[in-house]
C-alpha cells in the first residue's frame, strides 16, 4: 500500500480485515462487544485515511491507488494472512469420499474448522451444540454424529462436506463438480440444499460444473472457458438466450429441450481433438475446431469485446450469431 512504510499499512489492513470478521460473527449475539468492534474497525479506517493522504503525491502509490477495491490478491499474502483468510473461503470438494478423513467421526470434520479459527474449544458443549446446528442446517441428524465417513451414502458424505465448508462462516464457497459423483436423484436434494444455504447464509458461490442443466439453476452469472481461458462470460440469461462464442453455441446446442420442436438449436458437432494445454495453438486456442475459424482467427489473439452491458466474448467476430455451422 505504501512505498516507504509497506508494514505499517498492512498491519492496519490485517487489523481492518481481524476486526470486520469479529463484527460479523458477533450478527445477533453480542451487540455491546460488537459496537465496541465498529469503534475499533472507524479509528483503523481513520488511521488509514491519514496514511492515504500522507502518500497522495506519491507517483507509485497514485498508480495503485487507482486499482484499489475491495479485493485481495491472494498471491501476495502470507502464510499467516491466508491463514486468517482462509476463514471466509472454503471449498466443497467432488470426491465426498476421498476429501473426508476416514479417521474422524463427522463430529470431528465439522468441529476441525472451528477450532483451527478459534471459534470454539475442541469438547466443549458449545462447540458440540454448534456442531448440531450446522449438522441439522445440512440435514444430517444429530445421531450421525459418531458415524465414520464409510457410514454414510454419497449424498449424505457430501452433505457432511457441505457442513465443514460452512462451519467457519464464510462468505464464498469454491463448489468443484460437488454434485457430478451423486446420482440424479441425490444431485437435486444437495443442489436445493446449496440454494437454501445460499439464501439462509448470503453466501456466494464459484459453480464449478460441466452439467449445463445445474448451471442454469444454479447461476447467475457464467464464464464459459476453453483451455483456461474465459471465451464467454455475462449475465446466465444473456449467455444462454444470446450465445455469441463458436464454443458456448456449440455447448448449448447439445442441450436437450423440452420448450418444443421450434426452439431447439440444431446441433453443433465439433469436429478435431482438444488441442494440448501445455502447448496451445497460436492465434485463438479454440481455431482447430471452430466452424467460423479464418485466417486471422490461427495468427492473432482475438480481442476481448462487451457486446452488451456485463456480456464479454474473446472472438475476432462478436457480431455474428451464429447458430449452425451452415
Amino acid at each position: 500500500m505504501l512505498s516507504d512504510a509497506p508494514e505499517e499499512g498492512a498491519a492496519l489492513l490485517l487489523q481492518r480485515f481481524e476486526y470486520r470478521v469479529r463484527i460479523r460473527r458477533l450478527e445477533g449475539k453480542n451487540e455491546q462487544q460488537k459496537q465496541a468492534l465498529h469503534s475499533r474497525l472507524g479509528e483503523v479506517e481513520r488511521q488509514l485515511e491519514v496514511l492515504r493522504e500522507r502518500h497522495r503525491q506519491d507517483e507509485a502509490f497514485a498508480r495503485y491507488e487507482a486499482e484499489r477495491d475491495e479485493g485481495i490478491d491472494l498471491s501476495q499474502l502470507s502464510g499467516r494472512e491466508m491463514r486468517r483468510l482462509r476463514g471466509d473461503l472454503q471449498i466443497i470438494f467432488q470426491d465426498p469420499y476421498s476429501s473426508l478423513n476416514p479417521r474422524m467421526t463427522v463430529e470431528h470434520i465439522v468441529a476441525e474448522g472451528p477450532v483451527t479459527h478459534g471459534m470454539g474449544k475442541r469438547g466443549t458443549p458449545a462447540l458440540r451444540s454448534y456442531v448440531l446446528d450446522m449438522m441439522r442446517q445440512c440435514g444430517l441428524q444429530e445421531h450421525m454424529m459418531h458415524r465414520y465417513p464409510h457410514e454414510f451414502s454419497g449424498g449424505q458424505r457430501q452433505r457432511v462436506g457441505i457442513a465443514r465448508a460452512l462451519a467457519v462462516d464464510p462468505k464464498f464457497v469454491v463448489c468443484d463438480e460437488c454434485v457430478s459423483a451423486l446420482d440424479v436423484s441425490i444431485q437435486s436434494q444437495i443442489i436445493n440444499l446449496l440454494q437454501q444455504l445460499k439464501e439462509q447464509n448470503d453466501l456466494t458461490y464459484l459453480f464449478i460444473t460441466h452439467d449445463l442443466a445445474v448451471v442454469r439453476y444454479m447461476a447467475d452469472r457464467i464464464g464459459v472457458m476453453y483451455l483456461g481461458d474465459i471465451v464467454e462470460l455475462g449475465d446466465a440469461e444473456a449467455v444462454f438466450e444470446d450465445p455469441r462464442h463458436p464454443y458456448t453455441v456449440a455447448l448449448l446446442s447439445c442441450v436437450p429441450s423440452l420448450e418444443g420442436q421450434g426452439k431447439e438449436r440444431p446441433r453443433i458437432l465439433l469436429g478435431g481433438s482438444i488441442p494440448s494445454p501445455i502447448h496451445p495453438p497460436a492465434g485463438c486456442k479454440f481455431h482447430t475446431r471452430c466452424y467460423m475459424a479464418c485466417d486471422v482467427c490461427r495468427t492473432k489473439e482475438p480481442p476481448i469485446f462487451e457486446v452488451s452491458p456485463g456480456h464479454i466474448v474473446a472472438c475476432h467476430f462478436p457480431e455474428k450469431k451464429i447458430c449452425s455451422p451452415d
